[in-house]
């Protein structure tokens, strides 16, 4: 598949379990129930050199001897634990899962605790390539998602993920862009390459729209933050 292809695969992913949708329209005696819109970032960044180090407690690691982010179900889990994704400073802690495409949709997480990483990209523990993320900012019936916080993310924020062994990797923020879902851009799914991180959500108003299986809402925009290596 091209990237062009996997752009539009991404883009088109608009059934219920589809990553970048965020939510699906929930029908319940005739009636819909569906969320309002989601937040977008009061301001967008890209940083073109190193990005600063945030100081104070929201910047240390898991690992770094601070109380490691607790989970959605009360609990905590530490960096070694396998398949994680970690951002300290927005209290996100959520388990990484497989993200397949199946025909033209990217099939994301039943769960809105966690986040998919899309198998077509670069590997947790790749040294080239972008590692691409995606989670839910709400669900119906399932409340907020992993990634609900994600439009807050600060220039130089700490990012821990692991990969299916337990290894870590730490990433600083350099980007936070806020994309409309017909315009998302090939570079986002590039598996060669610069090593990056990609971390995608759903923003903006919420759009009514309709395929086979009926009517639902999808959000307007993506909310996509970019992290290098630290």
């Amino acid at each position: 598949m091209t990237a062009g292809a996997r752009a539009s695969a991404l883009a088109a992913g608009v059934a219920v379990l589809a990553a970048v949708t965020g939510l699906a329209l929930v029908r319940v005696g005739g009636g819909e129930v569906r969320p309002g819109p989601a937040p977008l970032p009061t301001r967008t960044f890209s940083e073109q050199g190193p990005p600063p180090r945030p100081s104070g407690p929201s910047a240390a690691s898991p690992s770094s001897g601070a109380t490691p982010a607790a989970s959605p179900a009360g609990g905590q889990w530490a960096d070694t634990d396998p398949s994680m994704l970690y951002v300290s400073s927005l209290g996100i802690a959520a388990p990484i899962v497989d993200a397949p495409i199946q025909g033209t949709e990217l099939v994301g997480p039943g769960d809105v605790r966690t986040v998919g990483r899309w198998l077509g990209g670069a590997g947790l523990s790749s040294k080239v390539g972008t590692v691409d993320l995606a989670g839910h900012v709400n669900y119906v019936g399932q409340g907020a998602g992993a990634l609900q916080r994600l439009y807050q993310v600060q220039p130089g924020a700490l990012v821990v993920t692991t990969d299916p062994t337990g290894r870590r990797t730490s990433w600083r923020v350099t980007g936070l862009a806020v994309v409309a879902k017909d315009a998302l851009p090939t570079a986002l799914f590039a598996p060669t390459g610069p090593r990056l991180l990609k971390i995608i959500t759903c923003g903006g108003a919420l759009i009514r729209q309709h395929n086979a299986d009926g009517d639902y809402y999808s959000y307007a925009d993506n909310v996509i933050a970019t992290a290098v290596p630290a």
